[in-house]
């Protein structure tokens, strides 16, 4: 089912353990030297091993997903330990119920802005994650890595975050399939999923649920026990009603009633435009949400992100790029038209040196058809 796992098989370790960093029922993971480069490094005990396996292969199946923890090749086998081990990409920030314990001690809460930024790069991970068909089934803030160390006190700017341990996840081959099986953590169950008398129905719509948990705990710095079925007003009076809104609609009874993962994402951008600043953009590389026209610029400066994609196009620029795909010519290739200057009237085709040629993709003018085909070549 999960195909094959190429596992290498060792007495002595190929790493050195720094620091142990958390674990669980399914293994411990740790910070570890290997290869001159700082991992993260999963271990698990042999009866343990094929839940391991199952992980690499579900986070191998989502790896370049944004705001996914990625997952290294190699899988070691350590026969003198008897322990499986898989490696990750290491960051340094501490997971979000940290944080979210952090400021309830504080006696603060989150800004809106702040909670806006981090559900938005998890939507984006649940949404890829569903793509490649991908249940998790154990979302919740635990589960969520910051990049690096981050004071959201201190520091408004949230950092990259990552959504990680696909221990019980599921792959499942087609989408809006339910899969019975190991259930996560119980607060962030969904009612479908909960009690015995219930079938372990997952579906990405329970999915969604827990990720509704994790808003709620957000929000009001609580477990989410009894978060099922709640109304906007009965979440939280600090925030704006279209957030809680869109929290209340994740915590649904009836998982019909549930916005998908792209649906949720779609509505975090939508809230940050209607709530926070009209100028609202994602980054189209690294799937974040700036909230301003300067903020994107500073982005962008930083990062070294392109500007050339569709969310910085004009809406006459939409239009052009919308129209229906090329017919095919015979042989089956696409017959592409290059409109500009070729394609004129021959009546103005008179001194074309000092006649304006636009490009049909970018709107751009040119005033000489050297400059204008130097374009097209680049």
């Amino acid at each position: 089912m999960f195909g094959e796992v190429l596992v290498c098989a060792t007495i002595q370790p190929s790493f050195e353990i720094l620091k142990w960093i958390g674990g669980g029922g399914f293994g411990q993971v740790f910070k570890v030297l290997r290869n001159n480069q700082i991992v993260a490094c999963k271990q698990v005990l042999t009866d343990d091993k094929e839940f391991a396996l199952a992980e690499h292969t579900h986070m191998t199946l989502v790896r370049g997903g944004p705001h996914i923890v990625a997952v290294h090749d190699d899988v070691e086998w350590n026969s003198s330990t008897k322990t499986l081990s898989f490696f990750m990409d290491y960051h340094k920030g501490k997971h979000l119920d940290r944080l979210v314990n952090m400021l309830a001690a504080a006696g603060h809460r989150f800004t809106e802005v702040q909670i806006i930024d981090i559900a938005y790069q998890i939507a984006v991970a649940l949404e890829y994650c569903h793509s490649k068909n991908i249940l998790h089934q154990d979302m919740k803030p635990m589960n969520v890595l910051l990049e690096k160390p981050w004071n959201p006190l201190l520091e408004s700017d949230v950092p990259n975050i990552y959504v990680t341990d696909f221990g019980i996840a599921s792959h499942v081959r087609t989408l809006g399939t339910r899969f019975t099986g190991q259930r996560g953590t119980p607060p962030y169950e969904a009612p479908e999923i909960r009690g015995q008398d219930c079938l372990a129905a997952f579906s990405q719509k329970s999915d969604v649920y827990a990720f509704g948990c994790v808003l709620y705990r957000l929000c009001t710095l609580r477990d989410p026990d009894q978060a099922a079925g709640l109304k906007p007003s009965e979440i939280s009076q600090d925030y704006s009603i279209d957030l809680l809104s869109l929290v209340s609609s994740m915590l649904s009874y009836d998982r019909v009633d549930r916005p998908t993962a792209s649906e949720v994402k779609d509505m975090l951008l939508t809230i940050a435009r209607t709530t926070i600043s009209t100028a609202s953009q994602e980054c189209r590389t690294c799937k974040r949400v700036l909230f301003s026209s300067n903020q994107l610029r500073k982005h962008l400066k930083e990062t070294g992100h392109s500007r050339k994609s569709d969310l910085y196009r004009t809406d006459e620029q939409m239009t052009i790029l919308q129209r229906p795909a090329p017919e095919t010519s015979v042989d089956g290739e696409a017959e592409f038209k290059i409109k500009g200057i070729a394609e004129l009237p021959s009546s103005k085709m008179t001194n074309t040196e000092s006649k304006h040629s636009p490009c049909a993709v970018c709107l751009r003018q040119f005033k000489s058809k050297g400059k204008f085909f130097q374009h097209l070549h680049y």
